[in-house]
Order: C-alpha cells, then structure tokens, then sequence
C-alpha cells in the first residue's frame, strides 16, 4: 500500500519521531514531510525517498504503490454496486483519485 498521510503521520508518532526528525533521517526536507502528511497528493518520489525510515526500500515503496493503484482501479464502480450514496462516493473520492495512484497503476 502506498504510504499516504494519515499513515505517514501515525507511523510518524508511532515512533516518536518530530517531523524534523523524520526529514532528518530520511534526507529531504522538513517541508518535505509536512506535504505528505498534508498533501497527499504529493509526488511519489518524495515518498520512496521516506520509505527506508518504515523498512522499505525504494523498489518496495514503487510495487505497493502499483498494487495499490491497481486495486483501486475503478473504485467508483465497486463502491456503486454497493449501493454507496453518490454524496458519499464523493466524500471519498480524495483517498482514490489523485495522480500517484494513476501513476503507480
């Protein structure tokens, strides 16, 4: 699975780690890490380069990029055979339709 904001954020805390640690770490930035944690639509590059702090490799980070993508493939016409109000659909839209899934896939 790709790592997205919210995941980022909790694996973030989950080891006691400020954002400036993290970017430390990881080699980018520090604004770096705040745009994936609130822009998830941020490129996937910066993301492979954060992968090795959650035991990824780069490689790793691309391949569950794309079985996301691909699993997520044509979300809109799973979630409306399961009868999911188009309000909703839309509300839900930000987790499946950005350009790192189209990418990945």
């Amino acid at each position: 699975m790709r790592i997205d904001a919210d995941r980022l954020k909790s694996l973030r805390k989950g080891r006691d780690l400020a954002r400036t640690e993290l970017a430390k770490r990881s080699g980018v930035a520090t604004r770096t890490v705040q745009r994936l944690e609130n822009e998830p639509e941020h490129c996937q590059k910066t993301r492979e380069e954060t992968a090795p702090m959650f035991g990824m490799t780069a490689q790793e980070a691309r391949t569950t990029a794309a079985e996301v993508g691909r699993a997520v493939r044509g979300w809109r016409d799973k979630v409306a055979r399961l009868g999911i109000a188009p309000r909703e659909v839309e509300r839900m839209s930000s987790a499946f339709d950005h350009d790192d899934l189209k990418a990945a896939a």
